[in-house]
């Protein structure tokens, strides 16, 4: 038997449908929160790069300037000491960008190590320049060509492994950002769809089967009220709203079914009181006639009241009387 109601229906399906709404929207937002964390990293990751990228290009530009300083122009001595300066500045940016990374299989501290090592040597550029400014132009010479030609280098060619390892992880964070976006997009609007595709579906047979209980009912109804008090009611089993009016409607056939009963058992009382006059009326003109024999069988108006089974009784003693009276 069914227990819920219409409305418990309703909000059964109502409860579903938020349900799965719940789930797809837990799943989109834990895509989210990943694409946010992807973001993240992939911001941090091309801000390393950039960051390794900016120390080459001032390095590079303090070679250059150092060179026309061993040459003799040393009014590129300030340029090369600014340079320089500003990649020595660099380690703090190194540092905030790597500790911004906050999970911490992801700060890979060899990079961090990697970048803090160029910045020494950067560093140590500087003091071998300024032991090739001091000796003789010989000497500059030899200290240029056989050390601080070939840091430079080793300097910029570690830089640029450094920003395209670092690029290429970006691009590898976008992707998979990309794939985030797509499944969290995937989700949110695939689970709407599917949110109302099953809305309708589960409307769809919950308003069919209603339709079905109250159609059977009102068929039921036009039965009975076209005078069929024997046919039996649907849905009474049920035990929803259609349940309930189709049990009283069972109610009110039966009240009718037997009203109607009642009436004909009192039409043929009637019929019968109509056949016991119509009898005697017969009876007392035969007996008026001289017809001493005429009686009324009381047996066959066993089923009225005793005062009409009296009277068949005294008819019957009336015309015995004059039986007696004239035999006499």
């Amino acid at each position: 038997m069914h227990r819920l109601g219409i409305r418990g229906k309703i909000w059964g399906l109502a409860g579903a449908l938020l349900g799965v709404t719940c789930v797809f929207s837990a799943i989109a937002l834990v895509g989210i929160v990943r694409l946010a964390d992807n973001l993240r990293h992939t911001h941090v990751l091309l801000d390393q790069a950039e960051t390794a990228g900016q120390i080459r290009d001032d390095f590079v530009q303090a070679h250059a300037a150092a060179i026309e300083v061993l040459a003799g122009d040393s009014s590129r001595l300030q340029q090369v000491t600014t340079y320089l300066g500003k990649v020595s500045d660099s380690r703090r940016r190194i540092t905030a960008a790597f500790l911004e990374v906050e999970e911490p299989a992801r700060r890979k501290p060899e990079q961090a190590a990697k970048f803090n090592e160029v910045v020494d040597a950067v560093e140590s550029y500087g003091s071998v320049l300024a032991r090739a400014r001091i000796g003789a132009a010989q000497e500059a010479g030899e200290i240029l060509r056989q050390e601080l030609i070939p840091a430079r280098e080793r300097i910029a060619a570690e830089l640029d492994r450094l920003e395209g390892e670092l690029r290429e992880e970006a691009r590898f964070l976008e992707a998979e950002g990309a794939r985030l976006a797509g499944n969290a997009k995937l989700f949110v609007f695939g689970g709407a769809a599917l949110t109302l595709f099953a809305g309708g579906v589960l409307g769809r047979l919950t308003v069919r089967r209603l339709s079905r209980g109250f159609t059977q009912v009102a068929t039921a109804v036009a039965r009975i009220a076209s005078g069929d008090y024997q046919s039996s009611v649907p849905a009474c089993e049920r035990g929803d709203e259609i349940g309930t009016i189709a049990r009283n409607l069972v109610d009110i056939r039966d009240k009718l079914r037997q009203a109607e009963a009642d009436r004909a058992a009192h039409g043929a009382a009637e019929q019968r009181h109509s056949s016991l006059v119509e009898e005697l009326s017969q009876r007392l003109s035969e007996l008026a006639d001289g017809d001493l024999d005429a009686r009324i069988d009381p047996a066959a108006y066993d089923e009225l009241e005793s005062m009409y089974l009296k009277l068949c009784e005294d008819f019957n003693a009336l015309a015995k009387g004059f039986t007696g009276l004239i035999g006499s």
